[in-house]
């Protein structure tokens, strides 16, 4: 993990509020300058590897950037490699060229925006799980698959479009948001419908999600 290049510069006024000496540097007060930064030229706080042509940078913006080639990597016990900076998340930006988001990968983030590019074309099981503030959320048209509880728990959202290309969906995708009103369908997606805002099958024999808000 590399931290960007205003690091000596919260070492120096960190001491010099200290008053005194200090030995170590508590890692809280490190990140606070650093997430202080202005918010007109962001810098990048943290960066690392999440797939094996995928890399992830989270700047003083309090945003998370997933770029490269291809899937994202499900890592062990599903604590992705970005945990210090979780509770700081504001916005998380999926870059053209990423064909996949992983299983968790983003679960319990209090961002409130998300951008997801058309490329992503799977979205892994509770990978934006208990995202409490998330109130929007524009599907990628390129997506065909969301997994198992992928946005379960996110309760100011209130309404979704499912793209035209997405053939699979699991059980649960919308369990426990509160405040979810209609779930609409590309009017060309040949393996779903919407209802009264209602999720059916395309020919109409199974329920698929109904929003609970409504």
């Amino acid at each position: 993990m590399k931290v960007f290049k205003k690091i000596t510069a919260a070492v120096t006024a960190a001491t010099m509020l200290a008053c005194g000496n200090i030995n170590v540097l508590p890692k809280e007060a490190v990140r606070d300058f650093m997430l202080s930064a202005s918010a007109e030229n962001a810098d990048i706080v943290a960066s690392g590897e999440c797939g094996e042509n995928v890399t992830w940078t989270f700047d003083d913006n309090r945003t998370l950037t997933i770029s490269g080639t291809g899937p994202m990597e499900t890592v062990a016990f599903g604590i992705p490699e970005w945990k210090e900076w979780r509770s700081d998340i504001k916005k998380v930006v999926i870059e053209d060229g990423v064909t996949a988001i992983s299983t968790t990968a983003f679960n319990g983030c209090p961002m409130s925006e998300i951008e997801i590019a058309d490329s992503v074309e799977s979205i892994g099981r509770f990978a934006f799980g208990n995202c409490i503030f998330l109130t929007e959320l524009v599907l990628p048209e390129g997506l065909k698959e969301i997994s198992l509880y992928a946005f379960t728990g996110c309760d100011l959202l209130t309404s979704v479009t499912i793209p035209e290309n997405v053939s699979v969906i699991e059980d649960g995708i919308f369990y426990g948001c509160m405040s979810l009103t209609e779930i609409d369908v590309n009017e060309k997606n040949k393996n779903y419908t919407s209802v009264d805002g209602v999720l059916y099958t395309k020919d109409m024999t199974q329920l698929v999600a109904y929003p609970v808000g409504k």
